[in-house]
Order: structure tokens, then C-alpha cells, then sequence
């Protein structure tokens, strides 16, 4: 199972941000090879949202030993963090052709519950 963590980032000022965020995009897909999705959501001048999706939780935790020197040299930059993770499915996913396959039927609790059961 895909293993996720998303990680709210408040900096210090928006030249911090803008500066760890241009470090981040040219660095990360090097930093973080089995990552299956690098995402960042800048939602403020000062914020963003990172988030990171993995094949497992031994990959997730193996970037973890990456991440912490690459964020001891950030910290001054970094007014505050707050990390969330955990095991990551798929809702909704958009084709090869970027466009969302169309939404199937949809279905009762207790079909979902059932289906549930089988995956586990």
C-alpha cells in the first residue's frame, strides 16, 4: 500500500519561502528517487503544503533520512512545521490523457464495507 505525508511549512518571509521552494523543485525529484508523487501547494507568501506519496512506509522512512540534514541547513528559514503520514489510496485518478476517467456507480455503505473486507 502507498504510503503518504504532507507536511505544512510556515516560513519566516515570503523571500525564505521563495527560496526554499525554488531549492525544492530543483532538487527534489534527485533527493527523493522513490518518490511516486512530489507535490508542493504554495497557499500563502509565507506557506505551502508538501506532500509525498511512496510505495511503502520503509521507502517513505528511508527518504526520512534524507530529509533531515537537507532541513537542519533550512531551519533558520523555517518558522514552523507540521508533518502528517500514513497509508495512501487512490480516489480518483486522471488517465494517460490527463483527463479523469468518468466516475462508476455509485455505491451503498454496505457495498463499500464489503469491498473493504475483500482488499484486506
Amino acid at each position: 500500500m502507498s504510503y503518504c505525508r504532507t507536511t505544512l511549512i510556515e516560513y519566516r518571509s515570503e523571500q525564505d519561502a521563495d527560496d526554499l521552494i525554488f531549492t525544492y523543485k530543483l532538487n527534489a525529484a534527485t533527493d527523493f528517487p522513490d518518490a511516486e508523487i512530489l507535490l508542493c501547494t504554495r497557499t500563502s507568501t509565507t506557506t505551502a503544503v508538501m506532500t509525498s506519496l511512496y510505495p511503502s512506509k520503509e521507502k517513505a522512512d528511508q527518504a526520512m533520512a534524507t530529509r533531515k540534514p537537507i532541513l537542519k541547513d533550512a531551519k533558520a528559514k523555517i518558522k514552523s512545521m507540521e508533518t502528517h503520514e500514513g497509508d495512501a489510496f487512490s480516489l480518483r485518478w486522471a488517465s494517460g490523457n490527463g483527463r479523469f476517467e468518468k466516475p462508476g456507480k455509485r455505491i451503498s455503505e454496505s457495498a463499500y464495507e464489503k469491498a473493504d473486507a475483500q482488499n484486506r
